[in-house]
């Protein structure tokens, strides 16, 4: 399964530290710009998803470029061999 696909994940002010049960604002009202505090077990989860989705748009980067240039090299290869044929007429 693949996390954030598609989507786009802004830059967060986060504080992780240790304190018992779930997350937590420090307001009741949170606001754009407000820093988000969660519990190091939460954030440790949360950075290894994002490490995750990182490596695996990684390797699909890498698997397109290898395949763009495995069909680049096909067709260079292609033109060589039609041009060698045309020689040999």
């Amino acid at each position: 399964m693949l996390l954030f696909q598609g989507s786009h994940v802004l830059d967060i002010a986060a504080e992780f530290k240790t304190m018992r049960g779930g997350t937590r604002t420090p307001t009741p009202n949170s606001t754009v710009g407000q820093s988000l505090v969660l519990s190091v077990p939460l954030g440790n989860r949360l950075l290894q998803a994002l490490l995750a989705e990182s490596r695996s748009l990684t390797a699909r980067l890498v698997t397109c470029l290898i395949n763009g240039l495995l069909w680049m090299l096909f067709f260079v290869t292609l033109g060589i061999w039609r041009q060698g044929l045309q020689l040999l007429r």
